[in-house]
């Protein structure tokens, strides 16, 4: 953020701030957000295909024990991870500057990007739809409960995360606009 918007910024908060209540929300950085999650989640999942840990492996009763059990694992972890992400790129997006409002802003990223994906799944995935349903295998139905809860907690403490990273950017920034003010007064007065 350049320097001139920082000054803006802060000048447009100090006089909004007496106006609104509450948390404003900046849907462009939430839906950026539920992007992100979502294209990293395919990415993990293409990859985990790729090495043979395919979410099918949960519904294939063929399939060894060791594998449904790196597969649950696998795709628990890379979930989460994708949304935490998710939740850290809206918030440094937003230039969310407070805790509250990244965690919030991190868990509607996740709420947006879980209901794209849940509708999608039982629109077109049988597999997704009986899971749903609740008439899914017994592991698939942990596999989805766990991923849900792990990515929602991630989802929040990354956009907690990225809003106290966007505070320390706008109060570096902050500090070198009052240092070249000081320097243009100096120079003015010695003129």
């Amino acid at each position: 953020m350049p320097l001139e918007m920082v000054k803006n910024n802060k000048e447009d908060q100090a006089g909004i701030s007496h106006r609104y209540h509450g948390v404003r929300v900046n849907w462009g950085s939430i839906f950026g957000g539920a992007f992100v999650s979502m294209g990293l989640s395919v990415l993990f999942l293409v990859l985990g295909n790729a090495i043979g840990l395919a979410a099918s492996n949960m519904i294939n009763p063929t399939a060894g024990g060791g594998l449904v059990t790196g597969t649950f694992i696998y795709t628990i972890v890379t979930l989460a991870i994708s949304f935490y992400v998710g939740g850290l790129a809206t918030s440094l997006a937003g230039d969310l500057v407070t805790r509250v409002s990244g965690m919030l802003h991190g868990m509607v990223s996740w709420a947006l990007a879980v209901t794209f994906v849940a509708l999608y799944g039982i629109m077109f995935i049988p597999s997704v739809r009986a899971i749903v349903a609740g008439i899914g295998p017994n592991g698939a139905n942990w596999l989805v409960a766990l991923t849900t809860i792990f990515s929602c907690v991630l989802a929040t403490v990354g956009g907690g995360i990225g809003a106290s990273r966007a505070r320390a950017r706008m109060t570096r920034l902050e500090a070198e606009l009052e240092r070249r003010d000081e320097a243009e007064d100096r120079a003015k007065h010695a003129a």
